[in-house]
């Protein structure tokens, strides 16, 4: 369970990161 949080965490991080770049940088 352990693995998986820190895996969730990270993606959450990664996450914001996209969200605070403009959409169109995604594509």
């Amino acid at each position: 369970i352990e693995k998986i949080t820190a895996r969730y965490k990270m993606h959450s991080k990664t996450l914001q990161k996209i969200e605070a770049q403009p959409s169109h940088e995604l594509h």
